[in-house]
Formats: structure tokens, sequence, C-alpha cells
């Protein structure tokens, strides 16, 4: 995946999502985020079916969360 600069708190931010494959034979995906300023691991959710809508989301969530 890349890079995430849509705002000014992931500006050094690297996107990641890699796959599980299951006991019960199910794919699952893992979504998280990188800060390489901070050197933090930010866990942004889980799916079977990663679409691009649902990297924007989790995205604008995490930037939100840096703000507080």
């Amino acid at each position: 995946m890349g890079r995430v600069s849509a705002h000014p708190s992931l500006r050094h931010a690297r996107l990641r999502l890699f796959h599980v494959d299951t006991i019960t034979l199910r794919r699952l995906y893992v979504l998280f985020f990188i800060d390489l300023e901070r050197r933090k691991v930010f866990l942004a959710g889980v799916t079977d079916h990663p679409i691009g809508s649902l990297v924007t989301q989790q995205a604008r969530n995490l930037a939100m969360t840096l703000e507080e």
C-alpha cells in the first residue's frame, strides 16, 4: 500500500494491509497505519472484503484520533 497524505497529522504515516488465513479457511485483511515520526502502529480494522472507501474512512478516523 502506500503513503497517506490527505491530512497534515498523517504526513508521516504509512498504510499497510496484510491478510491472515484463519483456521476455518477464511481470509481476513488487517489494515494498519505506521506513524514513522512517532514510531507507533495503529490498528485500523479487520475485514473480509477490503474496499477503497473503507481505507479512506479509516484514514479519516485515524486523523481525528491523532488530533485529540
